[in-house]
């Protein structure tokens, strides 16, 4: 696939300025090394505060949620919702929101991890008691 791409540009078949050549764009990333490293640095911080804010809010949320059946029936359509949006359609919002840079990426990671849909749902049964009859009958019906 890189070398029709490259094959594709060098004999003009597709303009430069639309699809640069794979050895140019590998050039340019030697050339600019040293930002690039520094960006990804940034980056990687980011999301993973993100990362680490969206399992702290996705515990109290399941520990929230899994506190009382009025709470759950209350919060949970809302928490399936926010689930359903894919993180495409609100990246634009929180560019809005936060402008370009650090923020935007902390939130898009935080966001990214699917809080509170199914990660909440299965925190929110793993912080319920197992019913007695499941235990015993995962006691009485061991493999022999």
């Amino acid at each position: 696939m890189t070398a029709a791409a490259e094959l594709a540009v060098r004999n003009g078949w597709v303009k430069s300025y639309l699809v640069p050549a794979p050895s140019s764009i590998l050039r340019a990333m030697i050339e600019s090394r040293a930002e690039l490293f520094g960006a990804l640095l940034t980056t990687s911080a980011s999301a993973l505060v993100g990362f680490l804010l969206s399992t702290v809010a996705g515990i109290a949320i399941a520990v929230f949620l899994s506190s009382s059946r009025a709470i759950q029936r209350a919060f949970y359509p809302y928490a399936v919702f926010f689930q359903t949006v894919p993180i495409i359609a609100i990246a634009p919002l929180l560019v809005i929101w936060f402008g370009y840079g650090t923020r935007t990426v902390v939130a898009s990671a935080f966001r990214g991890v699917d809080l509170p849909g199914d990660r909440e749902h299965s925190q929110r049964y793993s912080f319920q008691p197992s019913p007695p009859c499941a235990i015993s009958s995962a006691f009485t019906e061991l493999p022999r």
